[in-house]
């Protein structure tokens, strides 16, 4: 069974910082790594170059 999953995360791109919010629908809870690729994934709709770095600030369950 599947649950949802909010990933809070900051992105940069070196004049730039923001903090985003995607939701992802999993088996069970993102870890780290696998956060950070969601993370990226999304954050390529800002930065058509990509991010100077994406930090993970929180993975928690949505209801």
């Amino acid at each position: 069974m599947s649950a949802k999953y909010k990933v809070v995360y900051k992105h940069t791109d070196g004049t730039t910082t923001r903090e985003e919010e995607v939701l992802v629908e999993a088996a069970a809870e993102p870890t780290r790594e696998e956060a950070r690729k969601i993370a990226k994934r999304d954050a390529v709709r800002f930065h058509d170059a990509g991010t100077a770095s994406i930090e993970i600030i929180a993975v928690v369950p949505y209801p």
